[in-house]
């Protein structure tokens, strides 16, 4: 039985403000791999862009080894559930997933609701899922600058009839986006090394977390009480950078992810990650990346999938 057939059979469309609904509105693609073998990916079944101007409400009984993944990107709805009072509220930039053995509703509460909605299998599934299900935690709401906006339009990109290159592919952003929503939800174990002094990692946090902010060895040396050299010396031999090395790499790289995902300007984005002088900002990202801010977002653009699936 194909998905399609599936899906069928398990939708069912409510009657909203006098329109019937049909269900395969939230199936513009279906999905088929061209080599038929057996495979341990992480696959796409069926589902694309949605873009709904009307209210409704589709009802689905459980489908067996299918995982629900939707990331609403503007307007609002709700998944229902018996087993969850008050269901669980999808809003702009939340990311869901959720297992369908279980039966749910899907309601639009404010339209318009615009939303990249797919049906997935993989042995894997049940790992993500596994972990939301012990937190009890089903969506997740991603930040401005998350690169997990760019990797849903990626998606739009697998043709429906798919290559074994694409299965790969469609394995990676997938794997990619469920470990980005997944991570922050396993337990933090304390992994630190007892031999790299303490100061050393409070410094490392405060490169990661305040790249934004003017750094100066001298006013660390102030903080610690250590010689700047000592410092530069010791970062440099536990984490194989100088700070100012690891504080370039930490600051293009938020560039990076903020010129995928934002329609800042380059004088906005030099600023934010702590770079006043816009041309030593433009003469650095060269320097590491090979290429301009401007040339490294056109390129980008360029290779974004620009096909959409849209709900009249």
């Amino acid at each position: 039985m194909t998905f399609t057939q599936v899906f069928k059979a398990s939708a069912s469309g409510k009657m909203v403000a006098n329109y019937t609904i049909d269900p395969e509105m939230l199936l513009p693609n279906k999905y088929e791999a061209i080599d038929t073998k057996e495979n341990t990916f992480l696959s796409l079944l069926g589902g694309g862009s949605v873009q709904s101007e009307q209210l409704f409400s589709v009802s689905f009984a459980p489908m067996a080894e299918t995982y629900l993944l939707l990331y609403t990107t503007e307007g609002a709805g709700v998944l229902k559930t018996p087993e969850i009072p008050g269901g669980i509220a999808l809003s702009q930039n939340s990311v869901l997933l959720w297992d369908c053995q279980k039966p749910f509703t899907l309601t639009t509460s404010m339209v318009p609701w615009n939303f990249f909605l797919f049906f997935l299998e993989g042995e894997q599934l049940e790992i993500f899922g596994g972990i939301g299900k012990k937190k009890r935690q089903y969506s997740y709401t991603l930040s401005q600058y998350s690169p997990l906006h760019q990797y849903f339009r990626s998606l739009l990109g697998i043709p429906e009839r798919y290559s074994l290159s694409d299965a790969i592919k469609m394995n990676q952003i997938l794997t990619d986006i469920l470990t980005d929503i997944s991570l922050p939800l396993v337990p933090k174990e304390n992994v630190r090394d007892a031999n790299i002094p303490s100061y050393l990692y409070e410094l490392k946090d405060r490169l990661d977390h305040h790249y934004g902010e003017t750094f100066s060895l001298a006013q660390y040396e102030e903080l610690f009480s250590i010689n700047k050299y000592r410092i530069c010396r010791e970062f440099s031999r536990y984490f194989h950078s100088s700070p100012l090395a690891y504080l370039t790499q930490v600051r293009l790289n938020k560039a990076k992810e903020m010129l995928l995902t934002t329609d800042l300007n380059i004088y906005e984005i030099s600023s934010y990650v702590g770079y006043e002088n816009v041309n030593h900002f433009i003469s650095l990202f060269r320097k590491y990346n090979g290429t301009t801010p401007n040339a490294f977002k056109q390129k980008a653009r360029e290779n974004q999938p620009a096909s959409h699936s849209s709900l009249e």
